[in-house]
């Protein structure tokens, strides 16, 4: 989101990472940062009176399912996210276009191959 989805903010960064850790990881829209006492609830709207990526809550959320209210939950326009997400991959897909050695640093000798075939999945093998 920071190098390719224009966003610079910090909270917003954490948040959309914290929102990711938790479906990712836990296949939910709860995330608990434990060793931070941090506790978020997420859920989608696809509100369009705002343009933001996300709402935060208004409270801070205490990790306790029965203290769950609408002040406290953090919002993801739904909208924005998968807008977002299409312009990233349309960048990333238009870079794709340009030839790996250009990318690739003169520090990492030898490892163009290896960098290539590890992490540009969107290159056809031959």
């Amino acid at each position: 989101m920071y190098y390719f989805g224009d966003i610079e903010d910090e909270r917003t960064l954490k948040e959309i990472r914290l929102f990711r850790h938790g479906i990712v990881h836990d296949a939910s829209l709860f995330f608990f940062e434990k060793t931070k006492n941090e506790y978020y609830c997420f859920r989608y709207s696809d509100n369009n009176e705002t343009s933001n990526l996300i709402n935060f809550a208004e409270e801070i959320w205490d990790g306790n399912f029965d203290s769950i209210s609408p002040k406290n939950m953090t919002i993801v326009n739904r909208k924005v996210l998968i807008n977002k997400t299409s312009h990233i991959i349309g960048k990333l897909s238009e870079l794709n276009k340009i030839p790996m050695n250009l990318f690739i640093s003169d520090s990492l000798p030898g490892k163009e191959k290896e960098l290539i075939n590890r992490y540009f999945l969107m290159i056809p093998r031959n």
